[in-house]
């Protein structure tokens, strides 16, 4: 946000479509995980890996500037380091809401947003 990182106030149609988007498959991926309880979380990952990989991604890596990106050394630096947080953070999420109560489990997602933004400040600056 232009708050935290400077910047202009302009903000692409794209970027507004997915931040729309968020929340909502933000939103479904708990009440599908609680539906599941006795889905082992292995599965949930490579069920989201197979997402990501396969529907998710070709349209990110196009907008964000083609296939010329994945031959360079520095992209899979940062793809494999996204993914290895990613992975754990996925597990643990899957875990919590299997085996925590909801009302407990639904307060993660409030604080997650403050906590996500602390994080950006603390590692890219304000």
């Amino acid at each position: 946000p232009p708050l935290l990182f400077g910047g202009g106030r302009e903000v692409s149609p794209v970027g507004r479509l997915l931040n729309v988007l968020t929340p909502f498959v933000g939103g479904i991926m708990p009440c599908l995980i609680k539906m599941a309880p006795s889905a082992h979380f292995l599965e949930v990952q490579h069920s989201c890996d197979f997402i990501c990989a396969l529907v998710l991604s070709p349209p990110v890596m196009l907008l964000a500037g083609g296939v010329g990106e994945l031959t360079e050394l520095r992209t899979w630096a940062t793809v494999c380091g996204v993914s290895l947080i990613g992975l754990t953070a996925l597990c643990a999420f899957t875990l919590a809401y299997q085996q925590g109560a909801v009302g407990r489990v639904s307060l993660v997602g409030y604080a997650e947003v403050p906590f996500a933004y602390a994080v950006q400040v603390l590692v890219f600056g304000a």
